[in-house]
């Protein structure tokens, strides 16, 4: 059901390697603001606010071989 769902767009780059843009969480069916940013070559922090800012989560994506 959720194949082909688009997690973050309109991801544009912002201050010191930052990249702002839009998350969706599909299992709260919430969007938000999303800022992500590289920590390692194969590590990045992704944070998603919704309900204005007030309910955020952080999470780090690591990516598989």
């Amino acid at each position: 059901k959720l194949v082909g769902t688009r997690i973050l767009s309109d991801l544009r780059p912002a201050q010191g390697g930052v990249y702002k843009g839009r998350a969706y969480e599909p299992k709260r069916n919430l969007s938000g603001s999303a800022t992500l940013r590289q920590v390692s070559p194969n590590v990045m922090m992704v944070k998603g606010c919704a309900i204005l800012g007030k309910l955020c989560k952080e999470q780090r994506w690591t990516r598989v071989s």
